[in-house]
């Protein structure tokens, strides 16, 4: 069939094919390129994440130790610093939940939708902890802590799965990353 065509046709079969080829490795190669890419801009969203997590999670102490030292002395000084870290502690928890909206963590069990949601939850209930503080009284102190403590609690558990998490291949299905990191551990100094 080839010989009956023309120098022309061959020549332009000879040139179209590899051209061809060479077009769709091309298109492979970038696709490669654009989804390397995609997966670096990821990871460096999930890197932000955790940072802001953690930075949430010290103002938060931060805000729980000053809000019961008030609470304790009644101290006008005190009050003044407490206002500074709640100032503080809304920056960091309104970065963190701008940050955890552009990550992209393969999540087939849910867990971190579950996190993100308690998070949610927890800023929502922070204004009431808040108040008890403002209130002074003494005997409520240990409710304080103990609000200040799971919300703090519940960063770090946030902060570890998004800290373990790299990519969007990553499964969060069987535990979560700081059970296993703690199993590891646990494993190396036995």
């Amino acid at each position: 069939m080839i010989s009956k065509l023309t120098v022309r046709s061959r020549l332009l079969i000879v040139l179209a094919v590899p051209l061809l080829a060479l077009s769709a490795l091309t298109a492979v190669y970038l696709r490669t390129e654009l989804n390397t890419r995609s997966d670096a801009i990821n990871d460096r969203a999930l890197a932000q994440s955790a940072a802001d997590l953690s930075q949430a999670g010290n103002a938060l102490r931060q805000e729980q130790i000053l809000g019961v030292g008030m609470m304790i002395s009644g101290d006008a000084a005190v009050s003044d610093r407490l206002s500074t870290a709640r100032t503080e502690t809304d920056r960091a928890l309104a970065a963190t939940v701008t940050s955890l909206g552009t990550v992209d963590i393969a999540d087939p069990s849910g867990q971190v939708q579950r996190l993100v949601g308690r998070y949610g939850e927890m800023i929502s209930n922070l204004p009431s902890t808040r108040a008890e503080v403002d209130a002074a009284d003494p005997s409520e102190v240990v409710t304080v802590l103990d609000d200040y403590d799971v919300a703090i609690d519940l960063v770090g558990e946030l902060l570890s799965t998004v800290s373990g998490a790299t990519s969007t291949a990553l499964n969060l299905n069987n535990h979560l990353v700081l059970d296993r990191a703690l199993s590891a551990v646990n494993g190396q100094m036995a």
